[in-house]
């Protein structure tokens, strides 16, 4: 039981800094996220931290999972992950792969999320 309470408090650390979501886990699903996806996966040596972002961003728009991705463009940008300018270079090649329809969804809310973020600033 310590390892998965190990795993739980150290999932819900990453899922914050890689979602900006820190929600104490109150439904089976959320323990899991915490235990499993960042306690154990996203934790994991052998890929970079913006390895896994790359990958689970480009499987969350291509599987149009919008919550998903939006999580994730944010957490990119607010951890330093990933810049802006290179998130626009991965919607450009995603395009390219996974067809201009499926990326029109992603091009407006990146568009809206970097216009919040621009606003917020000034």
């Amino acid at each position: 039981m310590g390892d998965a309470n190990e795993a739980a408090v150290r999932g819900r650390a990453i899922m914050n800094e890689v979602c900006g979501i820190d929600i104490e886990p109150d439904d089976p699903w959320l323990k899991i996220s915490h235990e499993h996806i960042f306690g154990e996966v996203w934790s994991r040596p052998g890929i970079t931290r913006k390895e896994r972002r790359w990958i689970s961003l480009t499987l969350a728009a291509a599987s149009g999972q919008q919550a998903g991705y939006k999580a994730h463009l944010r957490g990119a940008l607010e951890s330093g992950d990933i810049t802006e300018e290179e998130l626009w270079e991965w919607l450009v090649h995603y395009a390219h792969y996974a067809g201009w329809p499926s990326s029109a969804n992603v091009w407006v809310d990146l568009r809206e999320l970097l216009a919040e973020r621009k606003a917020a600033s000034e």
